[in-house]
Order: structure tokens, then C-alpha cells, then sequence
């Protein structure tokens, strides 16, 4: 009994009541004990009715909310249950999910230009939830290597026809008189 108390967490929760899952005693099935530091507290011996009750709500509405996001696939391979949507970053920061928890992209991902190299051995699963391939542009579009304008590293710059055409009258004409865009004799303030 002594060594579940050692392992028991403890709360500082201020205002959620310790009713939601970012209580660290309520997400473990704990109530809250004499070492939490917790304000205005429910989880409690006394309201174990209600404390329940609650319980068996939020997992009604939300059925994997007492679940991890990380899952076991065969093999025993961890993953990620809801997947990264890493744009910069090419799943190499703390900032995504799956590399956070060390754990590979999988198709669930939405990832784009992924380089996480947990559980592959190499430049982690291609291709995962992008539209044509490990770069996230459709087969044929430029991504930034081989015949790129710039050379490697750069993109080529895509532009949108529609997005140019003018939405009030006059602006045509006042975008003609500019010569050169570059040249700051020609803006008119």
C-alpha cells in the first residue's frame, strides 16, 4: 500500500476542479491525496460517486480520452495515434509529435518533407499522408532540388493568375503606370 502511494502522482490544479484530464490524479484513476497542492478540488474519497459518474461521462463523449495517443501496432512498433502535420520543421524538432515520443511517420501523418528517421533506420516512411511524394508536391511540381531556377535549396514560385486580377476598377490602370516595381520614384505616396 506504502509503495502505490510512492508512485501516486500529486496535482497543483487551480481551476479545472481536478475533473479533467490535464489532472495528472484524475487521468491515472487516483483521487486526489494530502500531497497535491491542488485549489477548489472534486476528486476527492468523500464524492467518489460523483467523481465516477464524471468519469464514465468523458468517456462516453470522448472515448479515447484515457487512452495515450501513442499506439502499439504489430510487431510491437510504437506509433503515433493521431499523427504529426509538421510543414518546417521535416519531422527532425520537438515540435512533432511522433519525434517527441520517438516513435516513426506513419499514413496518418500529415506531414510534410519528413525526415524523422525513428523506427525506420533511414529517412523515416515517404510519402506519408503528402500528395506525391516525400516533398509534398504533386508528381511534376518543382521542389526545390535538381532543375530548380536558383539551384538546390530554392523553389520555384508558383503564381496564381486569379489572384492577380484586379477586384475594384481603377486598379488595372494605376498597376500599368508603375514601370518598375523595384524602382521607388515611380510608387505614388
Amino acid at each position: 500500500m506504502d509503495e502505490d502511494k510512492e508512485q501516486r502522482p500529486s496535482c497543483n490544479c487551480k481551476k479545472t476542479t481536478c475533473l479533467k484530464r490535464y489532472c495528472q490524479c484524475f487521468q491515472g484513476h487516483f483521487f486526489c491525496s494530502h500531497a497535491c497542492n491542488c485549489k477548489g478540488c472534486w476528486n476527492s474519497e468523500h464524492r467518489r460517486t460523483f467523481v465516477e459518474e464524471h468519469a464514465e461521462l468523458r468517456l462516453k463523449t470522448k472515448p479515447g480520452a484515457s487512452q495515450s495517443k501513442d499506439s502499439a501496432l504489430a510487431g510491437e512498433q510504437r506509433v503515433h495515434g493521431k499523427g504529426c502535420t509538421c510543414n518546417k520543421s521535416g519531422c527532425k524538432k520537438n515540435y512533432c509529435e511522433c519525434f517527441k515520443k520517438q516513435v516513426a511517420c506513419t499514413t496518418r501523418c500529415k506531414c510534410q518533407g519528413c525526415e524523422n528517421s525513428y523506427g525506420t533506420g533511414g529517412k523515416g516512411l515517404q510519402g506519408n499522408g503528402d500528395p506525391g511524394g516525400p516533398s509534398g508536391q504533386p508528381d511534376g511540381a518543382p521542389d526545390g532540388s535538381g532543375g530548380s531556377p536558383g539551384g538546390s535549396g530554392e523553389s520555384a514560385v508558383v503564381i496564381d493568375e486569379e489572384l492577380l486580377r484586379p477586384t475594384e476598377a481603377g486598379v488595372a490602370e494605376n498597376v500599368a503606370a508603375i514601370d518598375d516595381p523595384l524602382d521607388p520614384s515611380t510608387y505614388s505616396w
